[in-house]
């Protein structure tokens, strides 16, 4: 007997006791309400594998790193342009209203805008996206 069917026969024993009273012989029976609560057992469950939960798309330099920009693994804040635009380097971004430095990598380069792959540009979720050569929020490329 393993320990869910212990568990099951303690609870039918135990719902069982809670639901037929013992009545002694000669006693005599009133009816009167009665309020039984249910009660829940939590059930063990045993797992042998645990799922990993891939998180690079979190985080826009894991991401950019991922998708074979050589880089380190800092904050982008501490990514210093140091590149003019090639396929497979990294475009850097700065958002003053949210203070917020980003990475993506280039993929291709079209006539008036860059196509880039990123991690986190919305929340842990890997993107592609268009950004013209005149983004405002451009602060530079590295390699």
């Amino acid at each position: 007997m393993n320990l869910v069917q212990s568990l099951i026969g303690l609870f039918v024993v135990f719902a069982t006791s809670l639901t037929t009273p013992y009545i002694a012989p000669g006693s005599t029976i009133k009816s009167m309400p009665v309020s039984i609560a249910t009660q829940s057992i939590i059930m063990p469950v045993i797992e042998d594998k645990v799922q990993k939960i891939d998180t690079t798309e979190c985080s826009c330099v894991r991401t950019a790193i991922k998708y074979g920009l050589s880089i380190p693994l800092v904050d982008a804040k501490d990514l210093i342009p140091d590149s003019s635009p090639i396929i497979g380097g990294g475009i850097l971004f700065y958002y003053p209203r949210t203070k917020t430095h980003h990475v993506g990598v280039i993929t291709n380069i079209e006539d008036d805008h860059f196509e880039i792959i990123e991690g986190n540009f919305k929340p842990c979720e890997l993107s592609k996206r268009k950004v013209s050569f005149d983004d405002p929020f451009i602060i530079g490329f590295i390699k």
